[in-house]
């Protein structure tokens, strides 16, 4: 029976197959620590915590073990303690130990400057006899780098303090230039009496000497300033001179047989000096007793291991979760908590270990340095082990960020895990033994040792990663008898082609990343064997933490894209802008990730820093600097504006505006008004924000504008014409007109041009411009009334005062015809065939016409059948000369001659009839419909007409498009 609490056996999740050999019960222990690495670990830190419990208990061991309640009291200093520790494991900053805090903002009024004179003088000197000796240094060239990387951070400190202090001098100028202004040349003619004139001149005197020193002064900051500024550029330049120099500079060969003795006695020595170190210092430690930092030491020792047991229990239990159907937003948050699970826990227990082994004091100052080393290699294989574990999760496929197969994934993680292992190796041993003053013979054996692993485990890897042969596009599906060769097929996705050219390029990015990792391989290795340490650890590494990184940053990115496509999953409307929240993180993924890989490649933090201050001091156009700041503050003030916006749009839409009298054009004119309004206004609102000067770059920009205008002068029109007409409004949006022989509806009048919805529901986009400068009738401008014609002939001998009052009584009979102005019936004049007779109304909503229309031909034709009133319609007849000719030709057989035919007389011409006229090239027309209710409808020659008092032509029709 399960425990309470726990699924019944058969739904738990299966566990992976067991080996066919039997183990021992004696045996499953060990099976289990080799199963699980972490427990492994943290067994091994149990063990160590007893060996120094063991040593503690020497001489005053006792004193030790009694102390252990008061180590509790003492928790702040084991906090302090292991930040200590963990402080050891990150590297000094170039520029020294000591950090001078930035200056406070300070004063820059004339007498705040004046009163600081001093400080500024004392300043000067200093910055002065700062670069004298970088100049010194330069000139001499022997200084090491570390000195000049140095010397550079202080050089930077100047250089911004001299900018600032020059920047605050020419600020308390400005009144004082001012004040001197206002006094004036000096003595003109009916000015001041002399007196007051030789007062006046001592005060510019004392002006004019304040300003001097004032300007003295800034330049001098503006020659600190240069000089600081030039002095950077030639360390840097210098620097960079000597990383190539050490990158091209040939060592000992590790293949030759002379290397490999004194390689061997070099590392056989250093380690012989390192045990003999170490047990130096832990006899000293018994001999001088219990140390009272031995319990913390305990204490951070079994943090680790329970961190390193937690980990693992918390992935057991993700991996359990998982098996019972979770959802897929589930699995992408069990995915990073299974990442933080590899990569936390491990990295702490690690930054435990060292200072628990700072704390027991059982290393010596050599000892310490490889023990530094030891804690860097083993971060970086946790790093690596958690990157691996995360894209290709072997064991748990619910995990996996990658596509892989379970083989394939298993293949990629092991050799991830052993290229991760090579990095961690040699950031402990071959970077150890270079800080340890190892021979150079030594170091280039072990770095081809250490990068031939490497280099197997990169050249495995690149197997994995690359993509396999395409796959043969499928073949079409037969067409059938009624497609033709053009036609779309209705299996054929539109989207098919660009995600196949998308897949296509993400499939040549791989092969390309496949080359580069195995070209890096070779070349490394080569490099390494022919004696080129530097550049071989400067190419294969950094290639290995270009690895690591993109991966991080695909994993980073598939996690935000799993939790975006959770969130999708019950969503019904479009969501496309929710979509490019993972274009949009996917982005800011790669500008961040752009740093640390010109850090890994060998760029300095000197130089990324040297680089924003470029980007950052920004461009200077027409006396206005334009810095990314500027344009950031501008995007968030203009968004923000723009979102205000559309938000008071759409309140005023769908909540002020329905509650007025105002028509449907007359709510969208103030909606659109109101968008290029607040459009506008965020636009200036954000320039002033950002500190722009307009007038200068108006200046700058007035030549381009000529230019410009005359390409643009198309769009300038359309613009100011969607102006006009939301000012005029001679079309609004819901106005049925008719432009360039198209009826249409207005739905949009957009700045550049109008949409126009036609009675095919096309939309028919027409230019502003054409609409104020062309012809347009508008059916609806003032109101929806308008007139309709309805033409409805009769035959001649009809009684036509009977004709008018049936068509009057079908007109006033519908409810959609206006009483006045009143129907009308109107004779139009005598046709062939017929009388023509019109049937004119006024509607009240010229929309209706064709329904309207529809419904007045249908009463018409009815009420004229019950009446027995004929609707003629004209018809042809048709008259065949020789008849005879014409029916043997039918029958096939020869046309009769002359002979046997009737001649007629020249002498009777006068009674013979005249000749049947020429075969008339019309169509025959139909044989004549009965009269009374079986005849025709009245179908033919009908249309109507629109009157002018509804805004349209005197004549004009409104049937353009039957559709309506």
């Amino acid at each position: 029976m399960p425990r309470a609490g726990q699924p019944p056996r058969s739904l738990r999740p299966p566990r992976d197959a067991e080996p066919a050999t039997a183990w021992p019960p004696r045996a499953r222990a060990p099976r289990r620590l080799a199963r699980a690495p972490w427990r492994l670990a943290a067994a091994l830190l149990l063990a160590l915590a007893v060996v120094l419990s063991g040593l503690g208990a020497g001489p005053g061991g006792g004193r030790a073990l009694a102390q252990g309640s008061q180590a509790a009291g003492a928790a702040g200093e084991a906090a302090e303690a292991a930040g200590d520790a963990a402080q050891a494991l990150v590297p000094e900053s170039p520029s020294g130990p000591h950090f001078t805090p930035p200056r406070p903002p300070q004063a820059a009024t004339p007498q705040a400057v004046e009163a600081d004179q001093g400080s500024i003088d004392a300043r000067l000197e200093a910055w002065a006899d700062t670069a004298h000796d970088a100049e010194s240094a330069l000139a001499d060239g022997s200084v090491s780098t570390a000195e000049f990387e140095a010397m550079r951070a202080r050089l930077v400190r100047q250089r911004d303090e001299a900018a600032s202090t020059a920047e605050r001098l020419r600020a308390a100028h400005q009144p004082l230039a001012a004040q001197l202004e206002a006094l004036g040349e000096g003595a003109t003619e009916g000015g001041a009496s002399p007196r007051a004139e030789a007062g006046l001149s001592e005060l510019r005197h004392e002006l004019q000497d304040r300003i001097d020193a004032l300007e003295s002064r800034a330049k001098r900051a503006d020659l600190a300033y240069s000089r600081a500024d030039s002095l950077v550029r030639e360390i840097d330049e210098l620097i960079r001179r000597r990383q190539v120099e050490e990158f091209l500079t040939l060592g000992p060969s590790p293949l030759a047989p002379t290397t490999w003795g004194p390689a061997l006695s070099d590392t056989l020595g250093l380690l012989a000096s390192l045990g003999q170190e170490t047990l130096e210092v832990a006899q000293a430690r018994v001999d001088r007793g219990s140390s009272r930092l031995l319990p913390t030491a305990l204490i951070l020792l079994a943090v680790s291991a329970a961190l390193l047991l937690g980990a693992s229990r918390a992935f057991t239990v993700i991996r359990r979760r998982l098996g019972f159907g979770a959802t897929r937003g589930r699995r992408a948050l069990a995915a990073a908590l299974a990442l933080c699970a590899r990569l936390v826990a491990p990295t702490l227990a690690i930054v435990l270990l060292r200072g628990a082994l700072a704390q027991a004091e059982l290393l010596g100052p050599r000892a310490e340095v490889l023990a530094d080393h030891l804690a860097s290699g083993l971060v970086a294989v946790a790093i690596g082990f958690a990157i691996a574990g995360a894209w290709f999760s072997p064991r748990t496929p619910e995990l996996r960020l990658s596509s892989l197969d379970d083989a394939a994934a298993l293949r990629g993680f092991a050799r991830s895990t052993l290229l991760a292992l090579t990095f961690g190796l040699h950031v402990s041993l071959v970077e150890a033994g270079a800080s340890l003053d190892l021979s150079p013979a030594a170091l280039a054996v072990g770095n081809l040792a250490v990068m031939a692993l490497g280099a197997a485990a990169m050249w495995r890897l690149a197997d994995v990663l690359s993509p396999g042969p395409e796959a043969p596009a499928a073949a079409p599906a037969p067409a059938s008898e009624d497609e033709e060769p053009g036609d779309p097929r209705p299996d054929e996705d539109p989207l098919a082609e660009s995600l196949q050219s998308a897949a296509t390029v993400g499939r040549r990015l791989e092969r390309l990343g496949a080359f580069s990792l195995r070209a890096v391989a070779v070349v490394s290795v080569a490099l390494a064997a022919a004696g080129y340490y530097a550049a071989s650890q400067r190419l294969f590494f950094p290639a290995a933490a270009t690895a690591a990184i993109v991966g991080a940053g695909l994993i980073l990115f598939s996690l935000i894209r799993e939790w975006v496509e959770a969130a999708l999953e019950n969503r019904t409307a479009d969501s496309g802008g929710l979509r490019l929240l993972t274009v949009f993180f996917g982005f800011v993924i790669v500008i961040a990730s752009l740093p640390v890989l010109a850090l890994v490649w060998g760029a300095r933090t000197a130089d990324i820093g040297e680089a924003w201050r470029m980007a950052s001091a920004g461009v200077e156009v027409g006396g206005t600097i334009l810095t990314p700041m500027v344009f950031v503050t501008f995007g968030l003030v203009f968004a923000f504006g723009y979102a205000l916006t559309r938000l008071l749009q759409g309140v005023m839409a769908s909540s002020v505006l329905p509650n007025t009298r105002l028509d449907a054009g007359a709510r969208s004119a103030i909606t659109t008004g109101l968008g290029w309004t607040g459009i506008t206004a965020a636009a200036l609102v954000g320039i002033a924000a950002a500190g722009l000067d307009l007038s200068n770059i108006a200046i700058v920009f007035g030549a381009l504008s000529v230019g410009i205008g005359f390409g643009l002068q198309a769009i300038a029109s359309n613009f100011i014409s969607g102006i006009i007409l939301m000012i005029e409004r001679p079309v609004k949006v819901g106005d049925w007109i008719l432009v360039g022989g198209t009826h249409g509806v207005v739905k949009r009048v957009a700045v550049r041009a109008t949409e126009i919805e036609t009675f095919d529901k096309t939309a028919l986009i027409v230019p502003n411009s054409e609409l104020i400068s062309g012809r347009v009738v508008n059916y609806t401008h003032n109101n929806a009334v308008g007139r309709l014609i309805l033409k409805a002939p009769v035959a001649y001998g009809t009684d036509l005062k009977g004709v008018q009052k049936l068509l009057l009584d079908i007109a006033r009979k519908d409810r959609r015809v206006l009483r006045y102005p009143a129907p009308m019936v109107l004779m139009t004049g005598f046709g062939q065939a017929a009388i023509e007779l019109e049937l004119r109304v006024i509607l009240r909503d010229v929309n209706q016409i064709f329904d309207v229309q529809t419904d007045l031909f249908f009463e018409i034709d009815r009420r004229y059948r019950e009446a027995g009133i004929e609707i003629p319609y004209s018809q042809n007849i048709v008259t065949l000369r020789d008849p005879e000719r014409l029916a043997a030709a039918f029958r096939g057989a020869p046309p009769p001659t002359d002979q046997g035919l009737a001649v007629p007389d020249p002498s009777q011409a006068a009674e013979t009839p005249p000749p049947a006229p020429a075969p008339s090239r019309r169509r025959a027309a139909p044989p004549p419909a009965p009269k009374g209710p079986a005849g025709p409808g009245i179908g033919a020659g009908i249309a109507p007409d629109i009157a002018p008092g509804a805004g349209g032509d005197a004549d004009g029709g409104g049937g353009g498009d039957g559709g309506r």
